[in-house]
Formats: structure tokens, sequence, C-alpha cells
């Protein structure tokens, strides 16, 4: 049995067990929410258990990991009222029945059905693979990691000055803190241009991450660019609380690591990095003003505790924010028909240029449903399936995961065999392997202005230092 149906056989056992166990607990939210949770799991499993594939981190064996963190140790949290019941009722609830997560859980279902109908419905057909072996020009990269770092740091720069923050006197937790909040639309500003320079840095470090795995002979500017664009990446990520964004950076490293060996990796470094992952989730988390965690608590209360933050929070693909968004369409007939999707096009005009630009959907969730007041803050990705229903009622919830379904598995068609091509790797690695877990658990649109935004940038890097 190949490594990929090993790791999803284990996972769907290690669930059925839970399931098993939770029944005698509580056997009426086991039933409606906890089966439903384990149907999706099982049913996305189905074409890789069917199938021959030994690739552990394919676009759709990525996006299991995360349904069985996400969705159904999530609904573990909800059922048993973990990490505490005034934070499932204020989080996940919203002070409502849980009652309220049974028909987005059964909508959820049948999305992820209609997603796996749209991956089998297109069938495999290879592409073709360039054997002609890719180089990269040494000073060329070089220049480029240049470059891209001294403009991601006078950007860096830039941003903090911006935000007004006095680094002599402030505290660990003013420091890592979101930026740009306003309670005036036409006074927000994100900065986004800045950022997008920014994580330029992300681009140098992951570039020089491939070189020094690779090269025999680790050279002075290679491993300066490597620490230098690591450290801007951080320090970027901490200042504006983006806990996935320095999470991935470790993630990403792993899983280019997997590919370089030809898809081999080791169980105990696994661990090591979700040690990491973990540690730095809680960490990030507990600097957050009015999460309620912290983490030397946590610690001391029970290890267990530590995972809080990474399973108990609405990101990602989460049922109670589709209850709630579906409410607030349903109660005040707000569908969008399609419209919802034109913020791709808007989200590059800077708002310098058009001060009233309307906001992506994530503040709009978090605005219009969870009440949030400040621009900048309290944003809430809604997930596909509540950004399907919102556009196009329940046939959105059959069309739009069914498209995905067939995207998906081009995406794995085209990546099939990536190993002997570092363009390819950083490619599929950086922009495209989360491609589909974005869409479900944040929305088409963030995932496609996410994937231009990473992708326009690394596709010129990589033509300019590369040689046949």
């Amino acid at each position: 049995m190949n490594q990929a149906k090993r790791i999803n056989l284990s996972i769907i056992f290690f669930s059925f067990i839970i399931l098993i166990i939770s029944f005698f607990y509580n056997y009426n939210y086991s039933f409606f929410l906890l089966i439903p949770s384990f149907l999706i799991l099982l049913i996305t499993s189905l074409p890789i258990l069917i199938s021959n594939e030994h690739n552990v981190f394919s676009p759709l064996c990525y996006l299991i990991y995360f349904i069985f963190l996400n969705l159904f140790l999530r609904n573990i949290y909800i059922i048993y009222d973990f990490p505490s019941k005034s934070y499932v009722d204020g989080i996940f609830l919203l002070y409502e029945s849980k009652d309220l997560l049974i028909k987005p859980v059964l909508l959820t279902l049948t999305g992820f059905i209609f997603f796996t109908l749209g991956y089998l419905f297109y069938s495999y057909k290879p592409f073709m693979i360039n054997k002609k072996p890719v180089i990269w020009n040494s000073k060329k990269l070089n220049l480029l990691s240049f470059v891209l770092s001294f403009i991601s740091f006078i950007s860096l720069i830039k941003f903090v000055i911006s935000s007004k923050v006095n680094l002599l006197l402030v505290t660990l937790q003013a420091f890592s803190n979101y930026r740009g909040v306003s309670e005036d639309l036409s006074d927000y500003n994100a900065n986004g241009f800045l950022r997008v320079l920014i994580q330029l840095s992300t681009i140098v470090f992951y570039i020089n991450y491939v070189r020094f795995k690779k090269s025999q002979n680790k050279t002075f500017s290679n491993k300066f660019y490597l620490i230098f664009s690591f450290l801007i990446s951080l320090l970027f990520f901490f200042f504006i609380q983006s806990r996935s964004g320095v999470v991935f950076l470790f993630i990403n490293c792993f899983l280019i690591n997997y590919y370089l060996n030809f898809n081999k990796f080791s169980y105990k470094k696994l661990l090591v990095l979700f040690a990491v992952v973990v540690l730095f989730f809680s960490f990030m988390t507990s600097l957050r003003g009015g999460s309620g965690f912290d983490l030397k608590d946590a610690v001391q209360d029970s290890l267990f505790s530590v995972l809080d933050p990474l399973v108990a929070n609405n990101g990602g693909i989460d049922t109670s924010k589709t209850a709630h968004i579906m409410n607030y369409v349903d109660k005040h007939n707000d569908f969008k028909y399609g419209s919802g999707y034109l913020f791709i096009f808007s989200s590059f005009i800077p708002r310098a240029i058009w001060p009233n630009k309307p906001v992506n959907i994530d503040t709009e969730v978090g605005m219009k449903v969870y009440n949030a007041t400040s621009y900048g803050t309290g944003a809430v990705p809604p997930g596909l399936i509540a950004e399907s229903y919102w556009n196009f009622g329940y046939l959105g919830i059959l069309i739009i995961p069914f498209i995905v379904g067939i995207f998906t598995r081009r995406l794995h068609n085209y990546f099939k065999i990536i190993n002997n091509d570092n363009n390819k790797i950083l490619l599929y690695v950086v922009c495209f392997i989360g491609i589909p877990y974005s869409c479900f658990g944040s929305s088409i649109t963030s995932a496609l202005i996410g994937l231009i935004y990473l992708l326009v940038p690394l596709y010129l890097s990589l033509k300019y230092i590369s040689k046949i």
C-alpha cells in the first residue's frame, strides 16, 4: 500500500474511532453533526483510496488534512464545548443553539459530494514533462536576491513607519497587532501595495532555500539572502498578526524538502514540524487582544490545551460561519447573483485612487454577519459553501464545488511529476498546492487574488534566473 493511501486510511480510521466513542457521550449531536463530518472526510478521500496515488501532498490530500483539522476535529470541539462553553457560544454559535449547524453541515456534505464528482469526472491525462534540466544562473540569482530583498526591506521600514509604532516604547502585544484599522471606509488604508512588495522577501527565501538544499558548496551570498529574507518575512507576518503567514514559512520548506527528496519524508521531521506550527500558532494567538488564550496557562493546564488555537477558530472550513452567513442572506434576501466575484477585478485598484472602493467579502462578512465595527480587523473568510450560496443560492452549492473539483484534478494532472524541476516544485508548493483548500476555507475571490500576487513575481523571477 502506498504512503498517500496509508495516511488517508489512518485518518479515516482514527476519525471513525472518535465517532464511535462520541456516540456514547452525546448521541444526538454525534449523529447530526459528526456523521456528516466523517462522511465528508470519507467521500473526499475516495479518489485517493481507489487510485495508486503516491504523492502525500497532492492538492486533494492537502485538502483532506485540513478537512480533518478544520471540520471534523472542530465539530468535536463544538459538540463538547472545548475549550469552554462560553468560548464556543461566543465564537462559533453567537449564542444560538447547536441545532443551527445541522443544515449547514449537510449542505457542506452536499458540496463536497459534488466536488468529488467533479474531481472524478475529469479523467487523468498526464501533461508532457520537460526532461531537459533547468539550471539557475548564479549571478542572476544573486542580483535578483539583492534587488528583491532591498525592495522588501525598504517597504517593510516604510510600512512600520506608516503604522506609527514607537519601536522604543511598544510592548510585544502592541507590536504584533492589526494594521490599517479605521472606523471610516474613506480613511481605511491597508497599504496593500507595500504588503505585496514586502512579501517579495518570501520569494527570495524560497528560491535560496532550494539553492541551499541542492548545492554542494554553500556560498556566503546564498546563506545571507536565505537568512535575511526569512527574517524580513517573519518580522512582517508577526507585525501584522498573520499566524498563517508564519507557519506556512515552515510548512512550505517541509514540502519543498519532500519533493527535492523524491517524495520521501521522515515521520520524526513531520512531528517536529507539527510542534513548531503549534508553538508559533499558539504564541501568536496569545498576543492577540481579546483572544482569551494564554500560552503560559495552557501549558500549565494541559499540553492538549496548546492545540486549542489551531482547532478552535472559525478560519478555514467551518460550518458555524456557513450557518451564520446563510441566516444573514436568507433574513435580508441579500443574494449577490455572481457580483461577489467582481472584487477580483476591483482589488487591483489602489484605495488611494478609489477611496470608496468596496471591501472584500471577508470584511463584508465580518461587518454584516459578525457585527465588526472597524475596517482592517474582524474580517471573516466565508468559505466556498457560504460564498457559493451567497452568490447563487442552493444551485451554487452544486455547481461551484463541482467546478473546483475539476480544477483540482487538472492541477493534480499538471503537477503529477515535478521532482526533476526546481521551478515546478516552487510554483507548486508556493502558489498552487493550497488553492483548493483556500477556495473551501477562504473564498474563490481571495484564493485567486492571493494566487496572482504570488504567482506573477515568482514566475518572472524563475524565468529570469533559469536557463535550459
